[in-house]
């Protein structure tokens, strides 16, 4: 299986959408066969996921991506890990022994489900949804991390 996980200095790129690093995990066996790092295409966004696509990637772990990329991402069988946070040697370790879903591992502000709160001012008590960055944070076990709950 070959993972991609996005990296900036040492820890797990907060978009992936600018992200310029990429390391290209081989795993086999519940272990890393090979490790090496690539750089992304400068080109823009919409090269992304035709790259990954191109390097035989079937996980991608990530802090967080736009919508579009994501749903791309998944149309092409990519299992994306989103909203993920930590330095990357941890962020693998854990990944390896199924921990990615702990707190450890969230972006500031993902607890794995959507928090509602009550509104204020402009809410005038009613209750929404609360979103960090613009998009909400989710488990990867959701079908899509942006749908929001009925």
């Amino acid at each position: 299986m070959k993972v991609a996980v996005t990296v900036w200095q040492g820890r797990i790129s907060p978009l992936f959408d600018v992200c310029r690093t990429l390391l290209l995990l081989d795993v086999r066996d519940a272990g890393i066969r090979t490790r090496s790092e690539s750089g992304f295409p400068t080109m823009g966004p919409h090269t992304r996921i035709p790259y990954l696509v191109e390097m035989g990637v079937d996980v991608l772990i990530c802090g967080a991506m736009s919508r579009t990329l994501w749903h791309q991402a998944v149309a092409e069988g990519i299992r994306v890990l989103p909203f993920v946070a930590g330095d990357v040697d941890r962020v693998i370790d854990g990944w390896l022994q199924g921990k990615l879903e702990q707190e450890d591992f969230r972006m500031p502000g993902c607890r794995g489900r959507r928090q509602r709160r009550r509104g204020g001012g402009g809410g005038r008590g009613r209750f929404h949804e609360f979103q960090q960055g613009g998009v909400s944070c989710q488990e990867e076990t959701e079908p899509d991390p942006w749908e929001w709950d009925r």
